[in-house]
Parts: structure tokens; C-alpha cells; sequence
């Protein structure tokens, strides 16, 4: 019992770099789906906006879109980028 105490705490101290390297890669892709979700909505808004007639639907339009854009796209992207180099410099991913 006392030998499988040892190899689980000697496996789990090895693996903490990698698991570090794994939660970076976790969060990089969790912007990136962010980003792209934001990227695939973003034309739909601009579709609704130009077909409705209405004033009051295209001030919430506008509103969705300037929200989606600068609250969720834009942000999603450089947190992307940031997490995308840091992986890339801070660890030679290839």
C-alpha cells in the first residue's frame, strides 16, 4: 500500500509541467471557440439588421452587435492570440 502512495505522488510531480502545458492549451482553445463563435454570429446580426424595417428592431440590433463585437469577438480574439503566443514562445510548441 505504502509503494502505491509513493508512484502516485511521484507521478503526479512529474506531471505537473505537462499538466500546466495542458491547462494553457485548455484556456487558448477557450477563447478561440469564444472568438469563432463571435465570428459565426456577427454576419447572422448583420442579415437581421439589414432585412427588419423596423426602428425599434434595429436599435437592439445595433445594440447586439456593438455588444457581440467589442464584449465577446474582439476580446476572444486577443486572448487567443496572447495565450496562442505565449504557448508558442513560452513552451516551442511546433
Amino acid at each position: 500500500m505504502a509503494d502505491q502512495a509513493f508512484d502516485l505522488t511521484t507521478t503526479l510531480t512529474l506531471n505537473t509541467v505537462s499538466q500546466i502545458d495542458a491547462l494553457g492549451q485548455i484556456v487558448s482553445h477557450h477563447f478561440m471557440v469564444t472568438w469563432f463563435a463571435g465570428l459565426f454570429y456577427l454576419p447572422r446580426l448583420f442579415v437581421y439588421h439589414a432585412m427588419t424595417d423596423h426602428e425599434e428592431t434595429k436599435a437592439q440590433l445595433r445594440t447586439m452587435e456593438r455588444k457581440l463585437y467589442y464584449g465577446i469577438t474582439t476580446p476572444g480574439g486577443i486572448l487567443t492570440v496572447g495565450f496562442g503566443l505565449w504557448l508558442w514562445l513560452g513552451y516551442g510548441l511546433q
